[in-house]
């Protein structure tokens, strides 16, 4: 029997920072904000710099842009090297030379012998028994309709020579049974058709 593999809706669940009464699964806060900034934009709410889940109340958003777990992470990214706040004080700035190219893309030799793959498969199908597609786009229905009756002229006579090649086969075949019943008969009946069990 098949397991349920949903994850427990109980799990990771928060509250609407505009209707404390809504409940959410915390991977879809992102959406529901989305429609709840919509529905009340006259609400008295500021959202968070650091983390755009973070909705509080506009008095309390200094306090909580203070304290915000998520400020360290954009403190990380945000100082520079060797400041006050950053962590990493002795860092040695890294110049890499670039060295002058040699390739000159204006002066690339043209290839003169391009196949198109179309091409290289036009030519292999050529000898398949399948109804080609049109190789040209932009044709004329009158050109269209003779490329259709050329290609059901080849089908046809692929098809005769298949025909023509089976019954060849049937008949080397029938040839080698006949000769394969005379060396049957040829065979002495006191010859044993295996060595007996010992």
């Amino acid at each position: 029997m098949l397991q349920n593999k949903r994850v427990d809706p109980t799990r990771d669940l928060v509250t609407c920072p505009f209707i404390s009464a809504r409940v959410i699964v915390a991977s879809r806060l992102g959406n529901h904000l989305l429609k709840c900034q919509k529905n009340y934009p006259d609400m008295d709410k500021a959202k968070c710099k650091f983390n755009s889940d973070h909705i509080v109340p506009k008095h309390e958003l200094d306090h909580h842009e203070a304290n915000c777990t998520y400020r360290r992470n954009w403190e990380h990214f945000t100082q520079r090297v060797g400041a006050s706040t950053c962590p990493v004080t002795n860092a040695v700035p890294i110049h890499v030379e670039v060295p002058d190219s040699i390739e000159d893309w204006d002066n690339v030799p043209v290839v003169q012998n391009v196949v198109s793959p179309l091409d290289v498969i036009q030519q292999k199908i050529v000898d398949e028994r399948v109804m080609r597609p049109l190789a040209k786009n932009g044709l004329t229905k009158s050109e269209r309709k003779l490329f259709t009756l050329a290609e059901q002229r080849r089908l046809e006579r692929l098809q005769q020579e298949k025909a023509m090649d089976e019954e060849r086969a049937k008949a080397q075949g029938a040839a080698g049974e006949k000769k394969d019943k005379k060396s049957k008969s040829d065979l002495d009946s006191n010859t044993p058709l295996r060595l007996p069990k010992t």
